[in-house]
């Protein structure tokens, strides 16, 4: 008889138990079905484990292309500098004179000092560079220097180099218009940077030559 009510007793509480769990049911399907659009936890796992490699994808892409531009810019070194000097420059340029304009040296400062020939005085930097056959010979001439002209800053000089002015023609690889620039090859954008530090470097030694 004990058994029997015990029995009677645990009965109601294990069909309590499962009503519990027939009424939960229905409230996750329902929830299920309301929300079709929202992924389940399983889901949402693969779809990050999908979308990884797809963000992870550009960065190596980007990474090589930086890479091919950077290893495909020409790169200078200094001492590339003063043969640049001599192959595009040293024609009218020579010891930083200026065969086009005696006005228009690439001295920073007007040189002072003069060379007695047998008729008169000419300057050095005239001298050095032609000779007797300097223009101005029996004149006073005091060649100008790069800050009178405007040109004794590196931007100021890039500029003139790059893209030219009056007689003197552009290098720059987009040097326009095309009747400005020089006819031969022209020079990148790291090779006119190298001419400007050349020139200014050269000008600070006063165009010494080098032992």
């Amino acid at each position: 008889m004990a058994s029997l009510f015990l029995d009677r007793v645990r009965l109601p509480q294990a069909r309590s138990t499962s009503r519990r769990k027939q009424r939960a049911q229905p409230k996750f399907s329902c929830y299920a079905r309301s929300n079709p659009s929202r992924p389940t936890h399983a889901q949402t796992t693969e779809l990050h484990e999908t979308e990884e490699p797809l963000r992870a994808g550009p960065v190596p892409l980007l990474l090589a292309v930086f890479t091919t531009i950077f290893l495909s810019t020409p790169m200078v070194s200094a001492a590339e500098a003063p043969e640049l000097f001599l192959g595009k420059c040293a024609g009218c340029h020579m010891n930083g004179g200026n065969v086009l304009a005696v006005g228009a040296t690439l001295f920073p400062e007007a040189p002072q000092v003069r060379v007695t020939t047998r008729t008169t005085q000419i300057p050095l930097a005239c001298w050095l560079l032609l000779g007797l056959a300097c223009p101005g010979l029996g004149r006073f001439v005091l060649p100008a220097d790069l800050r009178k002209n405007g040109l004794d800053s590196s931007e100021a000089l890039y500029r003139i180099i790059y893209s030219g002015k009056g007689k003197m023609p552009g290098f720059g690889k987009e040097c326009a218009p095309r009747g400005a620039c020089t006819f031969g090859p022209r020079l990148s954008d790291g090779e006119v940077e190298e001419l400007v530090s050349f020139v200014q470097q050269r000008a600070a030694e006063g165009w010494r030559q080098k032992q």
